[in-house]
């Protein structure tokens, strides 16, 4: 082959359409795998969000449908007993710090035993 002096042999046309091919597949092929992970990690989020969503509302209906909590029941005991008075006392604000009384019907069973 016959060289011209000054020209200097490349990859020619042909080789520069070719890198930039290469360089642009793998430019999109590394955006796509980047746009994937942050679609992923988005998902996640929303699923976690979801999860702690439906868990909240599975228990706020359970605290809402407790049971209606039983009130001690006042046993008819002589008026002399100031123990069992206070005991009983004791086990209502135990109820009612655990939450199985609120505040109005802690009330009502304390009346009621105070005027037993």
């Amino acid at each position: 082959m016959f060289m011209r002096p000054g020209l200097r042999r490349g990859p020619g046309l042909l080789g520069a359409v070719a890198r930039t091919a290469v360089v642009a597949g793998t430019a999109t092929a590394v955006s796509r795998g980047i746009n994937r992970s942050l679609d992923n990690r988005e998902q996640e989020r929303a699923e976690a969000a979801a999860y702690e969503q439906a868990a909240a509302q599975q228990q706020a209906p359970a605290q809402q449908q407790a049971p209606a909590p039983q009130q001690a029941p006042a046993p008819q005991q002589p008026p002399g007993r100031q123990d069992d008075l206070m005991a009983q006392l004791q086990q209502l604000a135990d109820m009612r710090q655990q939450g199985l009384l609120d505040d109005q019907e802690f009330a009502a069973a304390k009346a009621k035993l105070l005027a037993s």
